[in-house]
């Protein structure tokens, strides 16, 4: 099946999120208030309510109880460790023998692909193995255990509730038959945890039924949208959960949003696994894991209140073309500063909003607002 579709995933959604940067709102830099609205509603873990003229909010946000210090961190890319890979390696390809594993090493990058020989050019199983100093990490795919590989994380695109994930239909099933999705995720967790894999927090966890998912891929071949094999597939063996976790440090997530920082491209930190019947058909941990040292010491960050009033600001200073919803909020460290080596940065404590709007006619997500946890200021 489609070799190095990952690689292309990625630059399509970036791609997608260049063309929302350019739609983005003008900036028309009149006089602010320093005032947070009085029209938000807060529980422990959500507000609610108006921020300002054309802006409302509607989020959950994360729960800081647990962290104890906001350091400012520098990162240098960490190389993944070699246990690690053949880990991975002993698990994707343990149903053959060593000889029977093919290596391809990339010509234009310092991409390494092991790999089990198919029908023509096609791979029945794949680890590509990401070896450059500002891309590291690997990506694994059983295609023969799950026949549909182009599933894509789009949680910087799509605001509806349920389509963070494409190509995903909300069945209201929660729970498949091969296994519950609580303990999906305690499988999963263990394996990462054998394989020496660190997450933060928990994971995003959408169940895709098989009946749902054959259904679709059935209709999209039929309207000639896709050319997805379904001769020896079973509604079975397309059950998935589908996980996405973030990795961070001292229990802030790193962010997953693409940034440009001084010239040098972060792609966002990615770890995503599919769980089947088969176990786990496909893994990605890409710019995940980074050398850390600390630079700044703070024990302290911006309070949710705070940081709506820097929201405020933003939104005070800029020309609104159409109704603004905030529907997502993260905390997580942001790339600030680019290092001087490949693959490093200076991380920040940010509290980032993400805003919804309509951009020539299409309802979607524009660009998220940085909110410096220690300064208060854009990013």
């Amino acid at each position: 099946m489609g070799k190095h579709i990952k690689r292309c995933k990625v630059l399509l959604l970036a791609a997608y999120i260049i063309l929302l940067s350019a739609c983005a709102p003008a900036v028309n830099f009149r006089k602010s208030s320093d005032d947070l609205s009085d029209d938000l509603t807060y529980t422990d873990t959500h507000v609610t309510g108006t921020l300002c003229e054309g802006v409302s909010v509607d989020a959950d946000f994360p729960d800081l109880s647990q962290v104890t210090s906001y350091p400012i961190i520098s990162g240098q890319m960490k190389k993944t460790d070699e246990e690690v890979i053949q880990k991975i390696k002993d698990y994707i390809f343990r149903d053959y023998k060593p000889e029977e594993i093919q290596k391809e090493t990339a010509s234009d990058s310092q991409l390494v692909n092991y790999y089990i020989s198919g029908t023509g050019e096609d791979w029945k199983k794949s680890l590509g193995v990401y070896g450059a100093p500002d891309e590291t990490g690997f990506i694994a795919w059983d295609y023969e255990a799950y026949p549909y590989y182009f599933i894509t994380d789009n949680r910087g695109i799509l605001p509806t509730e349920g389509m963070e994930i494409y190509p995903f239909i909300n069945s209201g099933i929660e729970n498949l038959s091969f296994m519950g999705r609580e303990e999906a995720v305690k499988e999963v967790k263990d394996k990462l945890a054998q394989w020496n894999i660190p997450i933060t927090g928990e994971p995003l966890v959408y169940t895709l039924d098989g009946e749902t998912m054959y259904q679709l891929l059935e209709n999209w071949n039929q309207s000639g949208y896709t050319a997805t094999d379904l001769e020896d597939v079973t509604t079975e063996m397309l059950d998935c959960y589908y996980m996405i976790f973030d990795t961070g440090y001292q229990g802030i997530p790193y962010t997953f949003f693409m940034r440009t920082v001084e010239g040098k491209y972060y792609n966002g930190a990615r770890l995503e696994c599919h769980l089947t019947k088969q176990g786990i058909v496909e893994m990605e941990y890409h710019w995940a894991e980074y050398d850390v040292e600390e630079v700044e010491s703070h024990e302290s960050a911006l309070s949710i209140e705070e940081a709506l009033a820097g929201l405020q600001r933003h939104f005070e200073q800029t020309v609104l073309t159409s109704e603004i919803d905030i529907l997502k909020i993260y905390f997580q460290y942001v790339p600030v500063k680019a290092g001087e080596s490949d693959g490093s940065y200076v991380f920040a404590p940010a509290w980032v909003f993400q805003p919804a709007g309509e951009v020539a006619g299409e309802y979607g997500y524009l660009d998220p607002v940085f909110i410096h946890a220690i300064t208060g200021e854009e990013i």
